[in-house]
């Protein structure tokens, strides 16, 4: 037998009975009437190949088993093998939809193209790497709640999407809030005279402190006021009362003159000692009288010094002034207040809107770190690459970055087939049956030529009236 051919041969397993199947680089098709077995037999190629999936013995039958290059498996209630598997296989459909997803418009079909390279190419989603798709974002990383889940690359892009864009609709919250706040405070600004801010002298609590002394110096004004005006009045009081000045002289000569009659009458002693006593006794009310009169005269004659109404008057424009003052600086300290309030706010927004836009960003951006991922992790055929959430392919030579879907049937089935076979440990890969049906004739060979000439082999099926099944091999 030709090295480059696999022999298998299906025993009692599903509805197949007994059947040989020979597999040679390019497309082999299974042909035969629905319920001959076509899938069984498929599965069981798969299963025996390495690849996974349940298989059971036919109905009848005690156990069935599947033969094929260093492998046999025993089919009963549970599978087993000897031998060395030869190859991994992808899921049944992957590699029909990374050469063509049959999907309407671009992104749908750039992203189920994707999803085939992703289910293709497993990776390993680890704490870093998912910090790492989250471009190292600790808030979007930690809001995504990931812990170590089991997630595919592609399931963790999708999650660190949706969690990036919705921190940034937080943000834009947060920036519209401020933007709200910034609004308000300049509406309340518009209310003032922000004059004031220049007029002001000091601080509030410094003017507050010059009007509270103003205060004091206006009490004590008023105070020394109302004395001036006691004492003035009790000056005129004394003035229409005080009458002129007692003589005092007189008396004394006249004092002087009993005197020397009452030693010349001695006969009058007695009658002249009792007018001296009066005149002495008069003479000492005249004295204190005298006395009192010079004290008084002394007040009217004192210069006053005292506060005057135009002093009052002063002291009360001071105090009003600095009522005014403290009025201004308590506006000015207002209005310094809001323009601080709206210089915060629109930093806030600012920062804000910076932030949801770097999330925004990280949630666009997701792509190309998966495919930074898929770089570092896996062995991608040379010049394949995901731009902008879209798989491309750098042209050899020329360096020219083109679409995936743009390149040839032919081109994207050989690239395909690196990646499937890259993925795995051997060289045999199932094919979607409905895939392989839609392309016409010519598209069929192109596809089996361009495994034939990377020695893979391709397994589908397809229907026939015939009874059993038989093979068909397309190179």
């Amino acid at each position: 037998m030709p090295e480059n051919v696999k022999e298998f041969a299906i025993t009692n397993v599903g509805a197949v009975g007994s059947l040989d199947i020979k597999l040679r680089p390019g497309v082999t098709v299974l042909r035969g009437p629905n319920g001959a077995g076509k899938t069984t037999a498929i599965k069981a190629i798969t299963r025996a190949s390495g690849g996974g999936g349940s298989l059971e013995p036919k109905r009848g039958a005690k156990a069935g088993s599947v033969r094929g290059p260093g492998v046999v498996l025993s089919i009963g209630k549970k599978v087993t093998s000897t031998g060395d598997p030869v190859v991994s296989l992808g899921d049944y459909g992957e590699l029909a939809a990374l050469i063509d997803p049959k999907r309407k418009g671009k992104e749908a079909a750039a992203k189920r193209r994707l999803e085939a390279l992703l289910n293709l190419v497993p990776v390993e989603v680890t704490d870093d790497l998912f910090l790492e798709l989250a471009a190292g974002d600790e808030e979007v990383a930690g809001g995504a709640e990931f812990r170590g889940a089991s997630l595919d690359l592609l399931a963790a892009a999708e999650l660190i999407r949706r969690t990036a864009n919705a921190v940034a609709k937080d943000h834009e919250t947060r920036r519209d809030q401020a933007d709200g706040a910034a609004a308000a405070a300049r509406e309340r600004l518009e209310t003032y005279d922000t004059s004031s801010v220049d007029k002001a002298k000091s601080s509030v609590e410094e003017l507050q402190e010059v009007a509270r002394t103003a205060v004091r110096d206006l009490t004590r004004t008023r105070d020394r006021r109302e004395a001036f005006e006691t004492l003035q009045a009790r000056r005129l009081e004394i003035q229409a009362s005080l009458g002129a000045r007692p003589e005092y002289e007189p008396v004394r000569e006249l004092y002087k003159e009993q005197k020397a009659l009452v030693a010349a009458l001695k006969e009058e002693l007695r009658q002249a000692e009792i007018e001296e006593a009066r005149l002495l006794a008069a003479g000492n009310e005249l004295h204190k009288q005298l006395l009192e009169w010079t004290e008084r005269k002394k007040v009217l004659d004192a210069p006053i010094e005292g506060t005057t109404a135009e002093d009052v008057e002063a002291a009360e424009e001071a105090a009003r002034q600095a009522e005014e003052d403290v009025q201004v600086a308590r506006e000015a300290s207002e209005i310094q207040g809001l323009r601080f309030e709206i210089e915060e706010a629109e930093k806030g927004k600012e920062a804000s809107a910076e932030r949801a836009a770097a999330l925004r960003s990280i949630a666009q951006s997701v792509w190309a770190r998966i495919a930074d991922a898929l770089e570092s992790s896996t062995d991608l055929p040379e010049g394949l690459l995901i731009d902008d959430g879209a798989l491309c392919y750098v042209k050899p030579g020329t360096g020219e970055m083109v679409a995936f879907d743009e390149l040839s049937l032919g081109q994207r089935t050989r690239l395909a087939l690196e990646v499937a076979l890259a993925a795995g440990d051997g060289d045999v890969l199932p094919l979607d049956p409905g895939f392989w049906a839609a392309l016409q004739p010519e598209r069929q060979r192109e596809i089996a030529t361009a495994a034939a000439e990377r020695g893979a082999y391709l397994l589908t099926e397809a229907p026939a009236d015939e009874p059993g099944i038989r093979e068909e091999h397309i190179a």
